[in-house]
């Protein structure tokens, strides 16, 4: 079970995937012998129903990397990478990829500093059409890349020569019971992460060891978090990045022992 699923599209199947939703969420899986959740929020909502349930986040095989440390680019600027669908349909926002941009402008605005943006994932035109934002700050538009659909293997290479990846969720039931892959995709790729509280984020996410917690209270709040972790030291970033290269807190063997111990308790039940 890896999210609370959200009803988007026409009228008719909005309905139908609510009631599908709430049946499977609310009365079926609760029924289940056995249950793999992503997230703790997920975990505390079967526990009292299912007997035999473990949580595992997103996971990857650390030995399969082969990522190093890029130096930063020779202009020092500082760059971030967002990677990925911010949308679940017309209306309904998963990222918060314009509030990144706003808070940008922000920064450059009351400290004249510069960071470039990259978005992987919708063109310019997609971004506008979704957000309902008719133009992108002028002051930062030149710092900002769309590169809309590229091939996965092009989207790590760009996210390990990034100094941060970013994202922002709103703090909701979905978030909640989800896991961003991309924040596990990141710390494999050796990019720290900007992102505020959302899941068990903070379960993995210490500020200053594999990227920094921004605050999403309000725009100023969220600008000054944003600039605190941007403007560090580039040595900090550096350290931050083989960090997150060395790390093996997603990696599948860390979670051998908790899987065995669920498989045989279902042998047993």
């Amino acid at each position: 079970c890896t999210e609370w699923y959200i009803a988007s599209g026409g009228l008719f199947y909005r309905m139908f995937k609510k009631l599908d939703t709430s049946l499977r969420m609310r009365l079926i899986q609760k029924r289940l012998d056995g249950l793999i959740v992503i997230s703790s929020f997920l975990y505390n909502y079967y526990k009292p129903y299912v007997k035999n349930i473990v949580k595992l986040p997103p996971l990857i095989d650390k030995k399969d990397d082969s990522f190093s440390i890029n130096p930063n680019s020779s202009d020092n600027t500082i760059t971030l990478v967002y990677a990925g669908f911010p949308f679940y349909s017309k209306n309904g926002y998963k990222d918060r990829i314009d509030k990144i941009i706003l808070a940008l402008s922000n920064i450059k605005q009351r400290y004249n500093y510069s960071a470039k943006l990259i978005v992987i994932g919708i063109s310019q035109n997609d971004f506008i059409k979704t957000f309902h934002r008719k133009f992108i700050p002028e002051n930062i538009i030149d710092s900002i890349k769309f590169l809309g659909i590229i091939p996965h293997n092009e989207v790590l290479q760009i996210i390990n020569k990034a100094d941060y990846t970013c994202f922002l969720r709103n703090k909701d039931r979905v978030s909640m019971a989800g896991f961003p892959t991309k924040f596990v995709e990141s710390i494999r790729c050796g990019t720290p992460v900007l992102t505020n509280v959302s899941s068990n984020i903070t379960d993995y996410l210490t500020n200053g060891e594999l990227g920094f917690l921004l605050d999403s209270s309000s725009p100023v709040a969220l600008a000054d978090s944003l600039y605190r972790a941007i403007s560090q030291p580039y040595d900090k970033i550096k350290e931050m990045k083989q960090r997150c290269l060395e790390s093996d807190i997603f990696d599948f063997r860390k979670f051998k022992n908790n899987f065995e111990v669920f498989l045989n308790e279902m042998l047993i039940s």
